[in-house]
């Protein structure tokens, strides 16, 4: 039929086109469903406490299907500035960290502390077989090797618990797109299949281009109607409430913070900045908020007691050497650990090792 070959192409680029829109739409719409509303006339006060259903240990898994090494190191971090551990880098003749050196402290466990940390306070430090008394000191190492494994179970029971992981495994949801999107995309191949036939016998090629268009915005559309996550409605309100935290230790200026707040701040937010990759940000906010004060004749310490290294370090480089624990990048390039198998699965849920 003349002019079918433009008529397909107009018609498969416009559904195209239309596709798109409404894939970027729906996106941004589930992306701001769960965002937090200030309904006030002002902005709420800053605070600097974070969500209280969470740690910094548990901000990866709500962002990804999967629990892993950071995760526990973060944990270690967590519990240190509550008092709970003391950690001391280990330094060679090169002056890099090759090991770190994790020392419990007398202090009580409470009801603030939740299983899967409970597993690191308690499984490593118990007695075995070579040494029959408990032990107060352990190496970073044998740590996750003899408590790795329960910290994950115990953290993949919790996000169960709270409601943010599917207890069936992965979690589908499909909506009409998703048969819009099928319908689309089996018109577009018998399009395509018949503008091709078409193109041999008239040498016009714009039919297969609607044709293939077509095909295309059945792709985008389907993609909206299958959705596979391990995470319920829930975990993506959780997820806001951690990111609204994270928005907030970004927005955070020196002159917000008072100066006798300044240790308990810094000891506070450190893990949550660690976790959400801002802490050369956050240390160096402290750093100028700790210039102000003694400019002011008030010069204030932090509390570093919790991480132990020489010196009198600034908040930057304090944070640079914890860093290097949780992301496991030692200082001066120390060759790596041997990784150990990097995912496994508890319970229909991932979670890793080194």
């Amino acid at each position: 039929m003349p002019g079918f070959e433009l008529l397909s192409m107009i018609v498969g680029l416009a559904m195209m086109t239309a596709a798109v829109v409404i894939v970027f739409t729906q996106r941004r719409h589930a992306q701001d469903e769960y965002r937090p509303v200030n309904l006030g006339l002002l902005p709420p006060e800053r605070s600097h406490q974070p969500p209280p259903e969470l740690t910094p240990g548990m901000v990866g898994p709500l962002h990804k299907d999967e629990a892993d090494v950071r995760d526990l190191r973060l944990t270690l971090v967590d519990l240190a500035t509550r008092g709970y551990l003391i950690i001391t880098p280990l330094i060679d003749e090169n002056d890099s960290t090759y090991e770190w050196v994790i020392r419990r402290t007398p202090r009580p466990l409470d009801g603030s502390i939740r299983t899967f940390e409970q597993s690191l306070l308690t499984l490593p430090f118990e007695a075995d077989q070579r040494d029959p008394s408990p032990r107060t000191t352990i190496t970073l190492s044998a740590l996750l090797n003899a408590g790795s494994q329960s910290f994950w179970s115990a953290l993949v029971a919790a996000m169960h618990e709270k409601g943010w992981v599917n207890s069936e495994g992965h979690h589908r949801s499909s909506s009409p797109w998703g048969w819009v999107g099928a319908l689309l995309l089996v018109a577009g191949l018998l399009l395509t299949a018949s503008m091709l036939i078409d193109w041999l016998a008239t040498n016009d090629f714009r039919g297969v281009i609607g044709g293939l268009s077509t095909g295309v915005a059945g792709v985008l559309l389907a993609s909206l109607g299958r959705r596979r996550t391990m995470h319920t409605d829930a975990a993506a309100e959780a997820r806001s409430d951690a990111d609204a935290f994270r928005d907030q230790i970004a927005d955070l200026k020196a002159e917000d913070l008072s100066p006798t707040a300044l240790p308990e701040v810094f000891n506070q937010v450190l893990p949550w900045a660690l976790a959400f990759g801002s802490d050369r940000q956050f240390a160096g906010t402290i750093d100028e908020a700790l210039r102000r004060s003694a400019n002011w004749g008030r010069p204030v310490e932090l509390d570093l007691a919790w991480y132990q290294i020489e010196g009198s370090p600034s908040a930057r480089e304090f944070t640079g050497s914890v860093s290097a624990m949780v992301n496991r990048h030692p200082a001066g390039g120390t060759p790596r650990q041997r990784p150990a198998p990097r995912r496994n699965r508890v319970a229909g849920w991932r979670h890793g090792t080194a």
